[in-house]
């Protein structure tokens, strides 16, 4: 199983057709700090790929299929479309043209800014719950289960990749895995703390 869907995770896990086909898990998990650095590196990469023309598209879609958007349901609320809506909204003219408005690139600026402070916060709500529902969730489960800390890209494959793999190898041998489920550095995340951005 791979996600992070923090709604759908623990249920499946404990659907009875699951649980008795004796799921082993890896939960990966970062520290908040620098996490937040390589989200805003990622929201960085988006705006470099054309970010600004899915926003467009997704604007002429609303435009076409709505009054306005309905902020509670759907791609609408995703993080980066509302963030960016005032932008698109100024500069829009149809069939993805655009108009140079005086606060473009302020509101452009904006925007990008509250993406990154969304996908920061947003981040810190799901290692919250990761520490206090699914990791609960999973001991109370009896649920055999490792944790990975991400820490880089660079350091990927032998912090996660190589680890993962040789606990995946110990239990399709039946093994128990060398791997404790709570190395270190997963007990010194303090949950209160996941939040600040």
């Amino acid at each position: 199983m791979v996600g992070g869907s923090t709604s759908l995770t623990a249920p499946l896990l404990s659907h009875p057709f699951i649980a008795a086909q004796q799921p082993r898990v890896i939960v990966l998990y970062s520290h908040l700090l620098p996490l937040n650095a390589r989200l805003d590196a990622r929201i960085d990469q988006m705006v470099d790929d054309g970010l600004a023309d899915e926003v467009y598209h997704l604007y002429e879609l609303e435009q076409k299929l709505l009054v306005g958007p309905d902020s509670a349901r759907g791609v609408w609320k995703s993080i980066g479309y509302s963030e960016l809506r005032d932008w698109v909204a100024i500069t829009h003219r149809g069939k993805g043209s655009a108009v140079k408005h005086p606060r473009a690139d302020e509101r452009w600026n904006e925007g990008v800014e509250e993406m990154k402070i969304a996908t920061r916060r947003y981040a810190g709500l799901q290692l919250l719950w990761l520490w206090k529902e699914l990791v609960p969730a999973l001991q109370r489960m009896e649920v055999d289960f490792r944790m990975l800390k991400v820490t880089t890209g660079k350091k990927f494959g032998k912090e996660v990749i190589s680890p993962a793999i040789e606990q995946c190898h110990d239990w399709v041998k039946g093994e128990v895995g060398k791997l404790s489920p709570m190395d270190e550095g997963a007990v010194a995340v303090q949950p209160k703390t996941l939040l600040a951005v």
